[in-house]
């Protein structure tokens, strides 16, 4: 696990900089991401299938689909079928036909699903946040918001 001191990620040190500093300030997420990141690898899944347990614990039951998942997730139903696959040969969650539709697959947790999501790095973050006097919270969430549209806005534009 990566570790640094309060100095070596409260500023950047290398640079003199005037006001506010958009690349510093995603220079300290991208820190606390690759931390995050770091322990999810540790835990023994990769990122995608930490986001796929954490969407099958709260989707609506008629939203536990892979279509429904790849949808949510901005990506493809081919990798969002290899991210569920891994997933279901782990022992972390299960398929099982709808009732209404034949074609269509449902997805559920298994218990060691929802046993792995007590390990969820996510929740170091979440924890830090939680930390936070509610409106600096409620300000965090406007800005993660606004940040995250406008990356894939600009994203979607290439």
């Amino acid at each position: 696990m990566m570790r640094r001191d309060a100095q070596s990620i409260s500023s950047r040190s290398d640079k003199v900089v005037q006001g506010p500093d958009p690349i510093g300030v995603a220079e300290l997420y991208e820190q606390a991401i690759r931390v995050i990141y770091s322990e999810a690898f540790a835990a023994g899944l990769n990122p995608a299938q930490w986001n796929a347990l954490r969407y099958l614990s709260s989707a609506l039951p008629e939203r536990r689909t892979p279509s429904a998942f790849a949808q949510y997730h901005h990506v493809t139903r081919g990798t969002a079928a290899q991210t569920i696959n891994a997933l279901e040969r782990k022992g972390l969650v299960s398929k099982r036909p709808d009732e209404t539709d034949g074609r269509a697959v449902r997805l559920e947790l298994t218990e060691a699903g929802h046993a792995m999501l007590s390990k969820d790095p996510l929740n170091l973050l979440a924890e830090a946040f939680a930390q936070l006097p509610r409106n600096r919270l409620e300000a965090a969430m406007m800005i993660g918001q606004q940040v995250t549209m406008e990356v894939y806005r600009r994203v979607s534009r290439r």
